[in-house]
């Protein structure tokens, strides 16, 4: 018997059962189809060729999308440009500047082209607006606080803003700059937006308007304007005679201040305020004084003619009856008392003439301090003694600045009162008497800031304080150098001005009385005798 190799009859064994299998396969599938699962698996092969189908369509649709969607992309980006280039045109041709600044004070890409001609200066991202500004390193660091308490968010947006500089000298332009934040989803503040405009040429309107506002003033109160031209000058003198007394001089240039703001003379007014602020005014600084109100006078002298030197004659006007009647006085050596009168009521002049325009000079206090006020005169056309009310009523502005400055309270913090402020000045003559009457309805005086002031300054001693009564608190308003303003500023602040009322009162042998209540105002009259 012959032998089989086992390798060989592995193998054989293997092909013989796989054709075995396949046969079994064939033999099923012949089965299916000739049997009842042939419909069942045509449904599933026509399913699968369905879904192929349906697979196919979808990417032919997903493909057609898809170049529809770039060529929409496409325009869309392309309008983009447009767009994007329009509105560059507008802004690099715009006469408005607009740059964003950051925590850091520096400048961000996209600041408008016009920023280069406002600035007077090539702008670039990264500067810091401090060096752009041409600020000092004063202006720098109060520039940086401002900056800081915007980002800090603590404050309305509106009052830190207002903190920032809003107008700047470059070169020949005046620059004006309004701020506004920029804040992300979370309401952070993440930059500033500054709008830069040129109001040079608004400026010089106002100012031309300002001008001839003031020759209008002037021209209707020319009288008027004529004392304080004379009054300013004999002060002046006055002051220059009296420098070893500092005291009334400082009340005199503070008084011609005042005086010089009522009739819109700004500059007079300005230079004032600078010489007051020095340690000592000595005779140079009365000189530039002199100076600035001829320059004053020259501004005006082609509608206004007024000598500065030399002094004004006051003309008087006397109608035919009462040059009669003083005619008679004089033949009559029993009538002269008589005549004295008749004299003396010739030389009388409207109080208006010694006041002058003082409900402009209220009314444009008010604006510069962001306070509505209303000023109700009575009795400016009663006619007073100059020689006798000169000197008191031109300090009136005074106390007309202390009830707009320290006494009517900003718009929104005056409880049931109205919006408006109100002030009154009345004048009135008594049998013996002239009474001048200023009063307001706003916080009153604050008599224990006062003492406590009085106290720190070493004008009084606890001991003194605590003895006195309200009404002696309230006339400590009186007392120089005191004042309840936390900063002194153009319009007050330094104690000079009521003081300067008190020694023109006392001067004429008059008094004061205060009437003062908390939240409700606070009534100044003032009692002038009339001339032996």
């Amino acid at each position: 018997m012959p032998l089989i190799d086992p390798a060989t009859a592995s193998l054989q064994q293997r092909v013989d059962a796989a054709e075995r299998t396949i046969a079994v396969l064939k033999k099923k599938v012949i089965e299916l189809y000739d049997g009842n699962d042939a419909g069942a698996v045509r449904a599933q092969i026509a399913r699968m060729r369905e879904r192929q189908e349906e697979t196919r369509r979808k990417r032919q649709l997903m493909e057609i999308q898809a170049a529809e969607l770039a060529r929409h992309n496409a325009v869309l980006e392309q309008q983009v440009a447009e767009r994007t280039r329009a509105l560059r045109d507008i802004l690099d041709n715009v006469t408005f500047g607009f740059l964003i600044i950051g925590a850091d004070l520096a400048v961000r890409e996209g600041f408008t082209r016009s920023c280069h001609d406002l600035l007077d200066r090539k702008v670039s991202p990264g500067q810091r607006l401090p060096e752009l500004l041409d600020l000092d390193a004063s202006q720098s660091m109060e520039l940086e606080l401002c900056v800081d308490m915007v980002f800090e968010d603590l404050m309305p947006e509106e009052v830190s803003l207002d903190q920032m500089p809003s107008q700047v000298v470059m070169g020949a332009r005046t620059v004006q700059i309004e701020g506004r934040t920029l804040r992300n989803d979370q309401d952070e503040v993440t930059a500033i937006l500054l709008t830069l405009s040129d109001i040079t040429g608004l400026l010089a309107a106002q100012a031309e308007a300002g001008h001839n506002e003031r020759l209008v003033q002037i021209l209707r109160q020319r009288s008027a304007f004529e004392s304080f031209v004379q009054d300013t000058r004999e002060m002046l003198c006055t002051a220059e005679l009296k420098l070893h007394d500092q005291e009334l001089v400082r009340r005199l240039v503070h008084t011609v201040k005042g005086n010089a703001a009522s009739f819109q003379l700004d500059g007079v007014a300005a230079a004032c305020h600078t010489e007051e602020n020095r340690e000592s005014i000595d005779r140079a600084a009365i000189a530039r004084l002199h100076i600035a109100m001829q320059e004053a006078l020259a501004g005006i002298a082609e509608i206004i003619p007024i000598a500065y030197e030399g002094g004004i004659r006051q003309e008087l006007r006397v109608d035919s009856h009462d040059l009669d009647c003083l005619l008679g006085f004089l033949t009559d050596p029993i009538q002269i008392t008589k005549a004295r009168d008749a004299v003396r009521r010739l030389s009388l002049r409207p109080a208006r003439d010694l006041l002058g325009p003082v409900e402009v000079f209220t009314e444009r206090l008010g604006e510069r301090l962001g306070k509505r006020v209303e000023l109700e005169a009575k009795g400016l056309s009663m006619p007073v003694d100059p020689a006798v009310m000169k000197p008191v009523l031109r300090t009136v502005s005074h106390l007309i600045r202390n009830a707009v400055d320290h006494g009517i309270e900003q718009e929104g913090y005056r409880g049931d009162k109205p919006d408006i402020g109100s002030i009154r000045l009345q004048l009135e003559a008594c049998t013996e008497a002239y009474r001048v009457e200023v009063a307001d309805d706003g916080s009153g005086i604050n008599g224990e800031a006062l003492v406590q002031r009085a106290v720190d300054a070493g004008l009084l001693d606890e001991a003194t304080a605590t003895g006195l009564d309200p009404e002696q608190r309230c006339a400590l308003v009186f007392q120089s150098g005191l004042s309840v303003a936390d900063v002194t500023t153009e319009i007050s602040g330094r104690g000079v001005g009521m003081s300067a009322v008190k020694e023109a009162v006392e001067a004429a042998n008059g008094s004061i009385e205060i009437d003062s209540r908390p939240g409700r105002g606070t009534t100044f009259r003032l009692t002038i005798p009339f001339a032996a």
